[in-house]
């Protein structure tokens, strides 16, 4: 049993890969990812090439090889065939680098985030960001025994929020446009000399009945509310909460990108910045479960 892997080039031509799975004759890679896979290219009567694609730890290994102790049929052939088998296999090579950066970038961008706090049901990771001195922050969790209903009522009782966001001392409602959409002003304490942090954000919910699924973004936003002394307004933060139903069990994906203002050095801020969602995920599931 094999597959075709067919690339179509023009009009009239093809390259056609036969794989094979080296392991057991069979092509492995639709079935059995561990064994490595022999794909042999053709063009009309030529076999010129070699690709032999193996499942690492660490991702996919491409090894690449034209003409290595593949036999060759040239009955009947002549220069300009040859030169476009040549061709054909160029352009298959280049398909595949392509191919293998791609997923290669996508596998580093994911190791750029670093495991930071956890528990049996928290994972909490600061990841690199390119553009920006502070890091981003992801985390994953489950809340058990709870709806999606009870979440959001529980999300949008913002006075409650001191009993379980960490360090938060005071939380009001500025503005209630509709259901889906608020906008709240929240202080967070500081340790001295640090100033208290105070956040005016937009929460908007997004919730679809057929999937499952809710979604809630927090972000920074303009809003005509007089700064109070000795405390800093932080000019950006983005949040976003993915949760999706698992049962009788929620599991949350939260991402975070924030620029807390002031003078706080960086690095500071970027080793301290996993302790506060931690702590504030744990006093969600606590009052929740």
């Amino acid at each position: 049993m094999a597959f075709n892997i067919n690339v179509e080039l023009a009009a009239n031509s093809k390259v056609t890969a036969r794989c094979y799975g080296m392991a057991s004759g069979k092509c492995a890679a639709a079935r059995n990812p561990r064994h490595p896979v022999l794909a042999l290219f053709t063009h009309g009567q030529f076999t010129f090439g070699v690709a032999k694609v193996s499942w690492m730890p660490f991702g996919l290994n491409v090894d690449l090889c034209l003409g290595c102790g593949v036999p060759c049929k040239t009955r009947g052939t002549d220069d300009e065939e040859v030169m476009s088998a040549i061709n054909m296999v160029r352009i298959v090579t280049l398909l595949l680098l392509l191919l293998l950066f791609c997923y290669l970038n996508g596998f580093s961008q994911q190791n750029d985030c670093i495991l930071k706090k956890q528990s049996a049901d928290i994972q909490v990771y600061t990841c690199k960001s390119e553009n920006d001195k502070f890091k981003s922050l992801k985390a994953e969790f489950a809340i058990k025994n709870t709806t999606l209903d009870e979440l959001v009522a529980f999300i949008k009782n913002v006075k409650n929020f001191p009993t379980w966001q960490y360090n938060m001392i005071s939380a009001e409602v500025l503005l209630q446009e509709t259901g889906t959409r608020m906008i709240t002003r929240s202080e967070i304490h500081a340790p001295w000399p640090v100033d208290n942090r105070e956040l005016i954000v937009e929460y908007s919910f997004e919730k679809d009945a057929t999937s499952g699924q809710l979604h809630i973004i927090i972000k920074t936003v303009a809003y005509d509310y007089p700064l109070e002394k000795g405390v800093v307004r932080v000019p950006f933060s983005y949040a976003e909460w993915l949760v999706v139903k698992d049962g009788t069990a929620l599991k949350v994906r939260y991402t975070l990108r924030i620029n807390p203002g002031g003078d706080l050095p960086a690095w500071l801020v970027n080793m301290a910045m996993a302790e506060g969602p931690y702590q504030t995920f744990m006093n969600l599931k606590e009052q929740l479960e």
